[in-house]
């Protein structure tokens, strides 16, 4: 989870469909529509954003694919598939 959730609070993690996720600008800059998206590691992200995947270093797996655009550090729609679920 991008928190750590305490025992007494209820949490629920989506992995597949879509779904509405925070966009950040990484090195590859704003996500376009159609392209993969990846965990954000660049550029201090908020925990649970994403980013563009970085094809020259694939450091994550493609979380998702982005059916909306939207502006750095905005909420915006992707097609969620995690891997292994």
């Amino acid at each position: 989870s991008p928190i750590a959730v305490d025992i007494n609070y209820y949490f629920w993690n989506q992995v597949k469909g879509v779904c509405t996720v925070l966009f950040h600008t990484g090195t590859d800059g704003a996500v376009a529509i159609g392209a993969s998206v990846t965990p954000a590691t660049t550029n201090t992200p908020v925990a649970g954003a994403v980013e563009s995947v970085n094809a020259d270093v694939w450091t994550a797996p493609s979380v998702g694919i982005c059916l909306r655009v939207n502006a750095n550090t905005e909420y915006g729609l992707m097609n969620l598939h995690i891997p292994g679920y």
